[in-house]
């Protein structure tokens, strides 16, 4: 996270009793495929994003995808 903060679970439905919050300064990583879900409160987090290789956004629920 360079600024703001957000809410990170793993699983593949959203349940905000697993969100953890990261501010400014933290970072997290996952291993290729782990399913998980943010949640942002504040209007203008900006994250930093680094991948290896190919990389996608598959959505575990098609609809939620924000361009449908």
């Amino acid at each position: 996270m360079l600024e703001g903060e957000a809410y990170v679970g793993v699983g593949d439905t959203f349940d905000e009793s697993k969100l953890i919050k990261w501010s400014a300064g933290d970072y997290f990583t996952f291993a290729v495929g782990t399913p998980h879900f943010v949640l942002t409160k504040d209007s203008s987090p900006v994250f930093e994003l680094h991948v290896m290789g190919p990389w996608q956004m598959t959505y575990a629920n098609p609809d939620d995808h924000p361009h449908k």
